[in-house]
């Protein structure tokens, strides 16, 4: 009977005399050992197959770095390796924004909930390791506001945006849990605040011209840090750009330059008197 392959080396002891017909068996002895050890090798488990001279780890962890939250965090501890060095590619793709600590080993990420299988590589693109985590939403089990799209002009480009008589500015609208768009504005560098355009009406004191140019991400479970949040408009956008604030019009409703990329979806919306209304803190 055949023995089973097993991914134990054999034992010294275990050769056989050297004659002819045992050096044939032996040859494809050896062969069998080292088909078995690629076998083995690929059999390894994704978070354990790493390339020699690198040492690190990803993981899903819940946590704030300064005023950053993130859920996944990424680490290199070996003497040849820095994140400088390095590349994080997550498989599905998808949005992620980062932080580096300054010693340059620790990278904190925030990334839209999900199972991921994380290719670390170098900027030569080559393969250091892999590895598979699950990253939470790390979301406060409350409610957040949210606002809407409620009109639009063709001749000017400007939308009006807002509360619509259907959002709650003291205590949310929508669990925290939900991932959906954040509403992000532009109203402050040089050139902001933008003058009114003259076809605009801002007779209403609910729906007031912001000066500014909006937009939205795409849908994230909302961050746990204001801070977090704004960063995903500065990733999305560039520099100068924030989370859409309850009062950057006058209050409920604004009017602005830009648009919402799915005129259908609610959009998360900061709010500063209001820390019962944000998911974010």
């Amino acid at each position: 009977m055949q023995r089973a392959h097993s991914c134990h080396a054999p034992r010294p002891g275990d050769a056989p005399a050297i004659t002819a017909p045992a050096m044939a068996r032996r040859r494809r002895t050896d062969l069998a050992v080292a088909a078995g050890a690629v076998i083995c090798a690929l059999m390894a488990p994704p978070a354990a197959r790493a390339a020699k001279g690198y040492s690190g780890n990803v993981v899903a962890q819940c946590g704030t770095f300064g005023s950053f939250s993130y859920n996944v965090v990424a680490s290199t501890t070996g003497k040849k390796y820095r994140l400088a060095d390095l590349s994080y590619e997550f498989i599905p793709s998808a949005q992620t924004t980062y932080v580096d600590d300054a010693q340059g080993l620790t990278r904190y990420f925030q990334i839209i909930p999900g199972t991921y299988t994380v290719d670390v590589m170098k900027k030569s693109n080559v393969l250091l390791g892999v590895y598979s985590v699950t990253a939470t939403s790390c979301a406060s089990s409350g409610a957040g506001m949210t606002w809407s799209l409620l009109a639009s002009n063709a001749t000017d480009g400007v939308i009006l945006v807002g509360c619509g008589n259907t959002c709650n500015a003291y205590n949310g609208d929508t669990a925290c849990a939900t991932a959906l768009p954040l509403l992000c504005i532009l109203k402050d560098g040089p050139g902001f605040p933008l003058p009114l355009p003259a076809s605009v009406n801002n007779g209403d004191i609910y729906d007031q011209w912001a000066g500014g140019i909006v937009g939205t991400t795409a849908a994230t479970v909302p961050p746990a840090t204001l801070a977090g949040a704004n960063a995903l408009c500065t990733a999305e956008f560039g520099a100068n750009w924030r989370v859409a604030e309850f009062h950057d019009g006058w209050g409920w409703n604004l009017q602005a330059y830009g648009y919402v990329g799915d005129p259908a979806t609610r959009f998360w919306v900061h709010i500063d008197d209001q820390p019962g209304a944000t998911c974010w803190h």
